[in-house]
C-alpha cells in the first residue's frame, strides 16, 4: 500500500535570463558594479578584473548557495557557540516559561501533551491497514491549527512492576532471579523505550482541541491520553537530554523553575553537531522524498532499538488561501512551460509538477484532501562524538534506502535542537508540501513499545525487545487459549506463566493429564492430588459438590453424554428418572441436599428394579443403560468410580495429577473435576487461573453440555481466569463447547503451526499474510499473542532459575535418558549398588549416569514425604521399581538403628533384621500389582512365611485399599503411615508380641465401632 508525495509544489517562476526574481535582486546591483568597474572608472584592467571575478564568485554563492542564510547562520553560530544554564540564550532553547493546570506554555503559545499508545500496524491484514491508515486521513483532515509529533527515545523503567510482585513473591529466590534477569538483558542488549506525543497548539481552546483528536485516534484502535503536569516535566528530561538535576517532587513546578529543573548545565555547539551535559547529539533533516512511499516507511527506524529521537511538525494551510496559492502555483508553471515549448526546451520535471499541483488542487475543491507543511527531524543521541556519528551514518543509510535525502544542518546545531524538542517550535524550517494520503504514509504510531500493566505479568518481549507485561484480569475477561503443534513451546510457556502469575499472588489450579505439572507444584510448595484407579482421592459423578438439587440433575445429562456417548431422548428421559429416584432414596431432593449422595451402583440398582416393571417395549432400552452403568460399578471396568468423593485441598498451588487415570475415562474425570473446582471457586473472589492440558479430551466429550458454557461465561463473575491448552484449532473449532471458548476468550497465544492447519487458523483469529510466515517458521517459544484485538511477535524468555525449574523438569517427565554434553573434570561418585537415588539431589551429569546403568525414573511417596516425589530406582527383575523402591526405604530407616539386617531378592522375606529384644522380624513389602494373578504364589509363600516367623513377619501393604485380599494369610498388616510407629517400637526393647496386641486391640475397637 503506497501512496503518493507531490513534488514541491510552490515554483519559481523564471523573469529573464532564465532566472527567478530573487536571483535578478543579487544578478542586476553585481552587473551594474562589474560595468562600473571596468568601464566607469580608471583602474588598471588587471585590478577591475580582478574585483569583477571577486563580486561574480560572491554573486553566485548568493544566488545558487543560499550565501545570505549560511552567512547568517555562521554569524549566530560564533556568537552562540555555548550556552550555560540561568542565561538568556537559554530561554530561546529550552522555551519553557510556564507549566501548570496540564498545559505547558513557551514564549510564542499554550500547549497540550497527549501520549499515544501505538498499535503494531505492520502485521495486520491488508484491509484492516487501510482502515487504519484511511482513518489516519480523517484525522490528518480534522486538523486546522499546528501540531508535533514526538517520539523520544527513553530508558525503560520496569520499577513499579518490580515492587508490586516483590510484594505477593513467595519464593524470593525466583523473584530476584526474574528481576536481574530483566534488568541485566535490557541493559547488556542496550534495548530503548520510545514514547510518543502529540503536541497541540492553542487555537480555540486546548481542552477542546484535544477531545476531537482523542475521538479521532479512538475510533482507528489507538489509545491516547492527556498527560498531566508532572508528567509532561517527566517527559521533557528525556526529550532534552540531560542529566536529571533532581528528582520530581510536590511544588517543584513554579512557572520558569520547571525550565531549570530540566536544562543541561551547559550545552555546546559545533558546526554540525553539539553536546548537553554527557550527551553528543546530531541531527539529520529530511528535505527529499520519492513520488511513491509505503504505508509506515519510518516503522524501520522508529522500531530500531538505537539512541534517538524523531519529530514531525505538521502545519495544516488554510483551504481558501491555499486554493488561491495553488492557482497562482499554476498560472506561473504553465507560463514557463509555455515558454520553454516555444524554445523547443523539453522540462519533464516542471511537467510532473504541474500534473502534481492540478491533481493536488482538484482534490482540494472536491473536498478530498488538505495540504500540510511537513517537517521530519530526527536527534540521534550518543555518549562519544564517534558513537553519535556512527549512529547518524545509519539512519541516513536506512532513509537512503527508502530514497529520502536526508542532511545536516551545518552551522545550524542550535536551530536544529529546538526544532527537534517538544516544544513545537520549527526553527530550521526546512518544510515540504505534503497532501493528506502523502501525510498518512508518514503515520508514526505503527510500532508497539512500552505499555505495561503494573499489575501485570511478563509475557515475553515484543518484535521491538521491549517486555511485554500485561494483567490479563484486566481484560474483558480472564479465558485464554494456547494453540501450537507438539514441540513448540506450549508447556514451557504455560508452566513460566503459571510460575509468575502465583508470584503475583494468584491461586493455580492445574488439571495435569499427563503428569507433567508436578515438579513445578512441588517447588512451590503446592499440592499434588494424584487421580488414578489406585489412588484414595476420588471424586463421586453423583456428589452434588455444592449443586441446588435440580442444577445437578441437569449437569448429569452433560456428564452422560460423555460417559455414554450420544443418548435418545427416551434414553435421557429414563435415565433422569432413575435419577430422581436414586437421590430420593437417599433423602435428598429440591429441599434437603445435606445427606450422602448416592453412587453409580445405587442409580444402576434403581435401574435394575425399574427394568423389571417397565413395558416389554422399553427392555432394551433399559438395558442397554444397564450394560453402560454397569461398568461404573464395582464390577465395572470403570468401579474405581463407585465411591464418595475424597477430595480436599486447601493450597493455593494445586494441581489435579490424572497422569494415570486410563485414557477412556479421562474426559470423565476432566469433567468432574472441573466442576468441583468450578463450585469451590465460587467461593472466594481471590485471583485464580485454572489450567486445563490437553483441552481436547474435554471438549470433545462436551458437545452438547451447556455446563461447559457456564463455565466459560461466568469465570470473570469469580474472578476465575480459564487457560486451556490444545495442539490443532480443529479441537475447538468441531464442538460447541470449543467455539463457546473460542467466543469468551480475551487472549490466544499461537506458537509454531504446521502448514495443514494454518489455514484453519487464519480463518479463525482473521490473521494475515506476515503473520503466517511468521507461525509457519517460528522458532520455540516464539508465536504471535492475540490480546483482545491487539496482536503482538512476543518471544518467551526466562531467567536461569525459571529455566531450570521448567526446562529441567518438564524434560525430567518425558524422558527416559536425559542426553547431555559431558563436562570437562566431572566425576561421579554414584555407587551403582544402590538401589534409590532422590532425583532433587542430583545433577544433570549424575541423572545421566543412573540412566545409563540401569536406573529408571519414576514418581513415587517415601515413607517421610507429604507429596510425591521424582526417584531415580534401580531395575531389581523380577520385582518392579515401586517394590525395589520401598525395600530401600524400610532397609535405610532400620538400617540406622541396627546392624542386624538383610534384604533378599529371593524367596525369604524381603527384609529380616533383629530388633533390641533379640527378636527376628521378616518384612515382606507388597504393590497389590496382580495380587488376583499371583493368588496361588501368595497363599504358598505367607504359609511359609507364617510356619517360620508366626506374628513376626510383617506386611507392608503399598496400598491399604487391597487390604481385604491380604487379611486371608493371618499375618499382621501395615501401612505406609503405620510404617514409623512400627520401627520405633522394634527399638524401645518391649516384645514384638506387646505391638501385634495394639494392633490387635485398635482393629477390634475399629470393628465395634463400625457395628
Amino acid at each position: 500500500m503506497a501512496y503518493d508525495i507531490p513534488p514541491p509544489l510552490q515554483h519559481k517562476e523564471k523573469i529573464v535570463f532564465g532566472l527567478t526574481f530573487e536571483q535578478l535582486i543579487y544578478a542586476a546591483p553585481a552587473f551594474l558594479i562589474i560595468v562600473f568597474l571596468i568601464f566607469g572608472t580608471k583602474f588598471p584592467i588587471e585590478f577591475s578584473g580582478s574585483m569583477s571575478v571577486g563580486i561574480i564568485i560572491v554573486t553566485i554563492f548568493f544566488m545558487y548557495f543560499d550565501g545570505r542564510n549560511k552567512i547568517v547562520n555562521m554569524f549566530l553560530f560564533l556568537k552562540n557557540q555555548e550556552v550555560k544554564i540561568n542565561t538568556k540564550q537559554l530561554d530561546k532553547i529550552i522555551d519553557l516559561q510556564s507549566l501548570k493546570d496540564d498545559v505547558l506554555g513557551t514564549s510564542e503559545c499554550k500547549l497540550a501533551v497527549i501520549e499515544v499508545f501505538p498499535i503494531n500496524l505492520m502485521i495486520r491484514q491488508e484491509d484492516e491497514k487501510e482502515s487504519i491508515i484511511f482513518g489516519f486521513q480523517k484525522f490528518l483532515n480534522s486538523l486546522d491549527f499546528p501540531v508535533q509529533f514526538h517520539v523520544s527515545s527513553t530508558s525503560i523503567n520496569l520499577s513499579k512492576h518490580f515492587q508490586r510482585l516483590e510484594k505477593s513473591s513467595k519464593d524470593k529466590n525466583i523473584y530476584q532471579s526474574y528481576k536481574d534477569f530483566i534488568n541485566e538483558k535490557i541493559s547488556e542488549e542496550g534495548i530503548n523505550n520510545r514514547r510518543f506525543v502529540i503536541l497541540i497548539k492553542e487555537k480555540y481552546g486546548l481542552d477542546i482541541q484535544f477531545t476531537i483528536l482523542q475521538s479521532k485516534l479512538s475510533s482507528i484502535g489507538i489509545r491516547s491520553r492527556r498527560l498531566d503536569t508532572y508528567e509532561i516535566l517527566d517527559y521533557l528530561y528525556d526529550s532534552v537530554a540531560c542529566k536529571r538535576q533532581k528528582e520530581l517532587k510536590d511544588g517543584d513546578i513554579v512557572d520558569k523553575f520547571g525550565q531549570y529543573l530540566i536544562s543541561p548545565e551547559k550545552t555546546v555547539f559545533y558546526h554540525d553537531f553539539f553536546q548537553t551535559d554527557d550527551f553528543f547529539c546530531k541531527v539529520l533533516v529530511v528535505y527529499g522524498y520519492p513520488h511513491s512511499v509505503e504505508v509506515g516507511f519510518l516503522d524501520k527506524i522508529i522500531s530500531s532499538s538505537q539512541n534517538y529521537d524523531l519529530s514531525i511538525h505538521v502545519e495544516p494551510f488554510p483551504i481558501d488561501l491555499t486554493m488561491i496559492q495553488l492557482n497562482q502555483e499554476l498560472q506561473k508553471q504553465q507560463s514557463d512551460l509555455y515558454s520553454d515549448s516555444k524554445k523547443g526546451i523539453i522540462n519533464p520535471s516542471l511537467e510532473i509538477k504541474y500534473k502534481s499541483t492540478r491533481k493536488v488542487l482538484e482534490d482540494l475543491q472536491k473536498g478530498k484532501q488538505k495540504l500540510f507543511n511537513v517537517s521530519l527531524y530526527i536527534m540521534c543521541k550518543g555518549k562519544t562524538r564517534e558513537e553519535v556519528s556512527l549512529l547518524a551514518n545509519k539512519v541516513r543509510a536506512e532513509l537512503e534506502g527508502l530514497m529520502i535525502q536526508s542532511r545536516t544542518p551545518v552551522f545550524q546545531s542550535m536551530d536544529s535542537y529546538k526544532s527537534v524538542l517538544p516544544f513545537a517550535k520549527d526553527t530550521l524550517k526546512i518544510k515540504r508540501n505534503i497532501h493528506t494520503q502523502g501525510l498518512s504514509a508518514f503515520f508514526p504510531f505503527s510500532s508497539p513499545f512500552l505499555d505495561i500493566d503494573d499489575s501485570g505479568i511478563l509475557l515475553g518481549l515484543n518484535k521491538n525487545g521491549i517486555p511485554y507485561i500485561k494483567d490479563i484480569f484486566k481484560l474483558t475477561n480472564a479465558n485464554g487459549v494456547i494453540l501450537a503443534t507438539s514441540g513448540a513451546g506450549k508447556s514451557y510457556f504455560t508452566k513460566l506463566m503459571m510460575s509468575r502469575q502465583h508470584l503475583n499472588g494468584a491461586d493455580i489450579l492445574i488439571i495435569d493429564p499427563q503428569g507433567e505439572y508436578a515438579a513445578i507444584t512441588q517447588h512451590y510448595k503446592g499440592q499434588v492430588i494424584k487421580i488414578s484407579k489406585d489412588s484414595d482421592t476420588i471424586i463421586n459423578p453423583l456428589d452434588l459438590m455444592g449443586h441446588d438439587y435440580l442444577e445437578k440433575r441437569l449437569s448429569l445429562m452433560g456428564m452422560f453424554k460423555i460417559m455414554f456417548g450420544d443418548l435418545s431422548e427416551i434414553q435421557k428421559a429414563i435415565l433422569d428418572k432413575a435419577i430422581d429416584q436414586t437421590y430420593q432414596r437417599k433423602g435428598i431432593n429440591k429441599n434437603r441436599k445435606d445427606f450422602n449422595p448416592p453412587l453409580m451402583q445405587d442409580l444402576y440398582n434403581v435401574m435394575k428394579a425399574e427394568e423389571k416393571k417397565c413395558a416389554s417395549q422399553e427392555k432394551m432400552t433399559y438395558r442397554a443403560l444397564l450394560n453402560r452403568i454397569g461398568m461404573y460399578t464395582d464390577n465395572g471396568v470403570f468401579g474405581f468410580l463407585n465411591k464418595q468423593t475424597n477430595i480436599d485441598f486447601k493450597n493455593d498451588f494445586v494441581c489435579f495429577n490424572i497422569g494415570e487415570m486410563p485414557k477412556q475415562v479421562k474426559p470423565v474425570i476432566m469433567y468432574l473435576l472441573l466442576d468441583y473446582i468450578y463450585m469451590r471457586m465460587k467461593k472466594s473472589l481471590k485471583r485464580k487461573v485454572l489450567v486445563i492440558d490437553e483441552a481436547w479430551s474435554l471438549l470433545q466429550g462436551a458437545e452438547e453440555s451447556s455446563y461447559i458454557f457456564e463455565i466459560v461465561k461466568t469465570c470473570r463473575k469469580y474472578n476465575l481466569g480459564l487457560l486451556m491448552i490444545t495442539q490443532d484449532v480443529a479441537d475447538l473449532l468441531n464442538s460447541r463447547a470449543g467455539q463457546a471458548v473460542l467466543a469468551n476468550t480475551s487472549y490466544t497465544f499461537l506458537l509454531r503451526q504446521k502448514p495443514a492447519v494454518i489455514q484453519s487458523v487464519i480463518k479463525t483469529f482473521n490473521i494475515s499474510q506476515t503473520e503466517k510466515e511468521y507461525l509457519l517458521t517460528a522458532e520455540k517459544g516464539k508465536g504471535i499473542l492475540i490480546l483482545e484485538n491487539e496482536h503482538q511477535e512476543i518471544e518467551v524468555i526466562a531467567s536461569k532459575k525459571e529455566h531450570e525449574l521448567i526446562t529441567t523438569n518438564a524434560d525430567e517427565i518425558n524422558q527416559e535418558k536425559i542426553i547431555t554434553e559431558p563436562k570437562e573434570n566431572i566425576e561421579i561418585k554414584l555407587n551403582t549398588n544402590d538401589d534409590v537415588y532422590e532425583a532433587k539431589k542430583l545433577t544433570i551429569e549424575e541423572k545421566q549416569f543412573l540412566s545409563n546403568n540401569g536406573y529408571s525414573m519414576t514418581v513415587l511417596k517415601g515413607l517421610d514425604d507429604k507429596i510425591q516425589q521424582r526417584y531415580f530406582i534401580k531395575k531389581r527383575e523380577p520385582e518392579g521399581l515401586k517394590h525395589t523402591f520401598y525395600v530401600d526405604q524400610i532397609y535405610e530407616r532400620l538400617n540406622k538403628k541396627t546392624d542386624k539386617i538383610k534384604k533378599y531378592l529371593t524367596e525369604k522375606s524381603d527384609i529380616i533384621f533383629t530388633n533390641k529384644k533379640g527378636e527376628e522380624i521378616a518384612i515382606e513389602i507388597e504393590t497389590a500389582i496382580n495380587v488376583k494373578g499371583n493368588r496361588f504364589h501368595h497363599n504358598e509363600k505367607f504359609s511359609r512365611l507364617q510356619k517360620e516367623y508366626g506374628k513376626k513377619c510383617y506386611i507392608f501393604l503399598t496400598n491399604i485399599k487391597y487390604v481385604n485380599s491380604y487379611t486371608r494369610h493371618q499375618l499382621p498388616i501395615m501401612s505406609r503411615e503405620e510404617m514409623a510407629q512400627f520401627m520405633k517400637f522394634q527399638f524401645s526393647g518391649k516384645s514384638n508380641n506387646t505391638f501385634n496386641e495394639k494392633i490387635d486391640v485398635a482393629k477390634r475397637e475399629l470393628s465395634s465401632e463400625k457395628i
